[in-house]
């Protein structure tokens, strides 16, 4: 759906992005990573013409996004921002209803939508009459996620999108993110410099580095088979819990012990990793998974042998 093909852009003689190539399909999140100013967020700006490549070619559904006007362009892809990019001046329901209003939708459309989106994203109704400014740090990004995914857009663009979050609001609503159905079927690339986020929400990463791409590929690729040095050194410090939370428990199924006996008390297990169980372990000796409509038992030590022996098998990808 979005393809990149030698994508290089500078600022005053300074390479910022040199010569990036990837491609990005429906229903799959891609993560560019890296540090501040490694080119993340320039290369996620020339997705949507907010700046304009040097070279280079980027492709939405085959069409040279060079061909496309800039208006058209960006009505067609959801853009999240750090910090919301709420306007200030506008009531929480006119921010929602931007790219509405510019589609000419009616205000019935508009409003039935807007319900919608705010009852999926846990929002109250009578925060429509409210103020940017009124609202808590978590309520404002949802409010800006709303925005984005008003008109449906085949395409998300998003920049740090809980960058400015405390660590609790952030947990409850990354966790939201993953579950959301509006999220599914669509091309995402979210920039971000936590490593952390990146392995809990990519389908798969692109390290960057000075404006260069490193690596690109499934977490646990970056992790189990690094390319080089620099990638080996930029996960060290967090390998182990890093690991946990790229391997989704699903995989293990083949690793578990079943468990006789249905109990109401199992948990329905879809794309939670390891790491997540373990989470719930840390306050009972053992829990009881359903996988595929198979029930297993799982503990702390259960868990960590089904990986060591799905490591052994297929190299430790999940293909």
């Amino acid at each position: 759906m979005i393809e990149l093909k030698n994508i290089s852009k500078s600022f005053d003689k300074t390479n910022a992005v040199k010569n990036i190539s990837f491609s990005v399909l429906k229903d799959e999140t891609l993560v560019l990573l890296g540090t501040s100013g490694c080119g993340k967020t320039t290369t996620l700006k020339m997705i949507n013409r907010l700046i304009k490549a040097d070279s280079g070619d980027i492709f939405i559904n085959g069409e040279n996004i060079k061909k496309i006007n800039e208006e058209k362009l960006r009505l067609g892809i959801g853009y999240v921002l750090q910090n919301h990019g709420l306007l200030p001046h506008y009531t929480i329901e006119q921010n929602i209803a931007i790219v509405p209003n510019l589609l000419r939708w009616g205000k019935d459309k508009t409003d039935s939508r807007m319900e919608e989106m705010l009852h999926k994203l846990h929002l109250p109704l009578n925060l429509k009459d409210k103020y940017p400014n009124q609202l808590s740090g978590g309520q404002q990004q949802r409010v800006g996620l709303a925005r984005a995914l008003m008109a449906k857009p085949p395409i998300l663009l998003m920049d740090e999108p809980f960058g400015a979050l405390d660590p609790i609001t952030k947990e409850s609503i990354k966790k939201e993110f993953l579950t959301l159905d509006e999220l599914q079927n669509k091309a995402i690339v979210m920039v971000t410099h936590d490593i952390q986020e990146a392995f809990e929400l990519g389908d798969r990463i692109c390290l960057m580095s000075n404006g260069e791409m490193i690596q690109i590929g499934k977490p646990t690729e970056l992790l189990e088979k690094p390319r080089n040095g620099l990638v080996k050194d930029f996960f060290r410090g967090q390998k182990l819990q890093l690991s946990l939370k790229a391997i989704e428990v699903k995989n293990l199924s083949p690793f578990l012990e079943p468990s006789a006996d249905r109990y109401d008390d199992a948990i329905s297990i879809d794309h939670q990793s390891v790491w997540d169980i373990l989470e719930i372990l840390a306050e009972k000796p053992f829990c009881r998974l359903e996988i595929n409509g198979e029930l297993k038992k799982a503990t702390n030590g259960s868990l960590m042998e089904a990986i060591e022996k799905f490591k052994a098998t297929k190299n430790g990808t999940t293909e």
